[in-house]
């Protein structure tokens, strides 16, 4: 018997994966999803464009062949913040299916109905989430635990949130960590690019090219906190120019922004950048700057700085934090200063460039993005948490 038709003849297990809208940086675990002989993928999502995140378009028309694979819902969105999708109820009421991925945001009314038909079929469900954040109220504590309870397994993007997870009763093999991964391939390539070739900095739009340059890498909105990272830089540029500040990305406050750094971009050590999608591109920004400070919070730009080996600087509030600050080996790989204090980041920042620890090379710093934030390992464990 061939062994095509054999493939025939072997069951797959059918899975339903329900989240709210397609981001490239899910390109490649959709890849593999779809490539897994075991079983069959159905994807749900939105295909608008949502808060910034880019809409892979490409990726779809090189599955033309499993476009039955992919199943379009509408968000409605209420107040906000409350989501409902379109065809999510029907599927799972009318679907024949073996288990369920939903996205564990408890804001989506309809993953609450989903969950609860899918434990009245019978059917095992995973949810997605963060987890617990550890700054929950009492209310809020509450919705999550029975939120939570209403699935079966989970994937974790972070240890922390794992042990969260286990001290508010929920069974500890049940639970997965994935960690988080943009294009580990594509990054991993021109990362040994640069490597090999000796990239030069590329910097020529700062005044003088060459000082420490500090990075800013995402949406230029409030949450992220950038006037703290211009105020300390104004700080240690006051006597003499040390650092250049690189602003990459767009957002709401990026007027405000300009206006705050008006006489760093008059003396030629700020630059906004602007947006840009292109990793090429992006990977010899990123490379050629010294640290990355994410002074609000830090998520994917963290992985992002250290999969070309950039080192890290975020605050250490883990209340706060999105679960990808856990990347972050203090004093090795970047460092935490006190949140919300220009004062300490400006002495971090200092001591970084002095005291700590900067004697790895760009290829050890991002030793952790090879083993655990990347699209392998989290195929790994989402098999794993299939098969349980």
């Amino acid at each position: 018997m061939s062994l095509n038709k054999l493939d025939v003849l072997i069951k797959k297990e059918k899975i339903l994966f329900i989240t709210n809208f397609f981001p490239s940086y899910r390109k490649s675990i959709w890849e593999k999803l779809l490539s897994n002989k075991k079983s069959n993928v159905i994807f749900y999502f939105d295909p608008i464009q949502n808060e910034g995140i880019q809409v892979e378009e490409v990726f779809f028309s090189d599955f033309n062949n499993r476009e039955n694979n992919f199943k379009r819902v509408k968000n409605f969105y209420f107040f906000g913040r409350v989501i409902w999708q379109s065809r999510i109820i029907k599927d799972c009421l009318s679907r024949s299916f073996d288990q369920a991925i939903f996205l564990g945001d408890m804001n989506i009314l309809s993953t609450w109905i989903g969950l609860i038909i899918c434990r009245l079929r019978n059917k095992k469900t995973i949810l997605w989430t963060h987890g617990f954040y550890g700054k929950e109220n009492f209310i809020k504590r509450y919705l999550r635990i029975l939120f939570y309870s209403l699935g079966n397994k989970y994937l974790l993007y972070e240890q922390r949130g794992r042990e969260l997870m286990i001290n508010a009763g929920f069974d500890s093999s049940k639970i997965f960590v994935v960690y988080n991964s943009l294009d580990y391939d594509l990054q991993k390539k021109y990362f040994e690019n640069n490597q090999e070739y000796n990239l030069k900095r590329e910097l020529n739009f700062f005044k003088t090219p060459n000082l420490k340059t500090i990075l800013f890498l995402g949406r230029l909105t409030s949450v992220k906190k950038i006037d703290l990272l211009i105020k300390s830089l104004k700080k240690l540029n006051s006597k003499r120019v040390k650092f250049n500040l690189l602003i990459i990305g767009e957002g709401p406050q990026k007027n405000l922004l300009k206006k705050i750094a008006k006489k760093g971009l008059e003396k030629g050590w700020i630059h906004f950048y602007g947006k840009t999608y292109n990793e090429s591109e992006l990977s010899k920004l990123i490379y050629s700057s010294d640290l990355m400070v994410s002074p609000g919070n830090t998520g994917l730009n963290a992985v992002h700085a250290l999969s070309y080996g950039t080192p890290v600087g975020t605050h250490n509030n883990f209340n706060n934090q999105m679960p990808e600050a856990a990347i972050i080996e203090d004093k090795m790989t970047g460092f935490f200063f006190n949140e919300d204090d220009s004062e300490d980041l400006s002495l971090k920042i200092d001591l970084w460039f002095s005291k700590f620890n900067i004697n790895l090379n760009r290829a050890e710093r991002r030793r952790i993005i090879n083993e655990k934030y990347n699209s392998k390992y989290q195929i790994k464990e989402i098999l794993k948490a299939l098969n349980k």
